[in-house]
């Protein structure tokens, strides 16, 4: 099966954003992912990392999420309280065995239907420490099998979705994206992949961290195809965003 991955920057499809706990770099990669969402939820400290970017409290009321959710060792008691004046739903979850991703992906799949999934958004973890980066990675790799609607993960230089085994046709938009682009091997010993679309292209090639990663390769045209025989993580440089 082929399955089409549409530019999430430029799609009308009903999307999801969660803001992480990692420092927000732009205002403006927040207004743009957050135009694209419908709904907006913060995971624990993400609300802090908000609250920071916005700057003012006249920009803080432009940017009011819906949800505040998480088990809260890492949200400010100011930042919590500003946020529950203005209204905003604030919900404890002490759960110890997920994590404040996973509880705010909860309340996503809980306020969609079968039929009409979200696509999901995350604003960052995929910079900072290193083990909250592969942390995430876990993350899109797991949800890429439990969840239908594609899940993207945002940095200030980059945007990565998992892709299951199978091929897939990806819309870029070489006005924004790359050209800097990688596929990397995840969750498996090795994988087999072939593209098309990119500078240097590859047939049935083996992808493993003992023998290679395709990293720093180039977009070159606005679709790209590839097909894998195991999860891969597609990565992708963010002009500006």
């Amino acid at each position: 099966m082929t399955l089409r991955w549409a530019n999430p920057l430029a799609t009308t499809a009903a999307s999801a954003l969660i803001i992480v706990n990692e420092p927000i770099a732009q205002l403006q990669q927040l207004d743009t992912l957050w135009h694209h969402s419908s709904l907006r939820l913060c995971a624990d400290g993400g609300a802090n990392r908000l609250y920071e970017v916005c700057g003012s409290n006249e920009v803080r009321q432009r940017y009011k999420p819906d949800l505040i959710k998480g088990d809260f060792d890492s949200l400010r008691a100011d930042v919590k309280t500003y946020y529950a004046e203005l209204g905003v739903t604030i919900k404890h979850d002490n759960d110890q065995y997920s994590t404040d991703l996973g509880k705010c992906i909860a309340e996503v799949e809980a306020s969609e239907t079968s039929s009409s999934p979200f696509r999901t958004l995350l604003l960052g973890g995929l910079t900072g420490r290193l083990d909250q980066t592969f942390h995430t990675l876990h993350a899109l790799n797991k949800l890429s099998v439990t969840r239908k609607a594609p899940i993207w993960a945002f940095s200030e230089q980059s945007m990565a979705c998992v892709l299951p085994p199978g091929k897939h046709i990806l819309d870029v938009d070489l006005t924004t994206q790359g050209p800097t682009c990688g596929i990397l091997p995840i969750g498996t010993d090795s994988a087999r992949i072939t593209t098309t679309g990119l500078e240097w292209d590859v047939e049935n090639c083996e992808t493993s961290f003992a023998t290679q990663v395709s990293t720093s390769n180039h977009l070159v045209a606005n679709q790209v195809t590839i097909e894998t025989d195991k999860a891969v993580v597609w990565t992708v440089e963010l002009r500006n965003t």
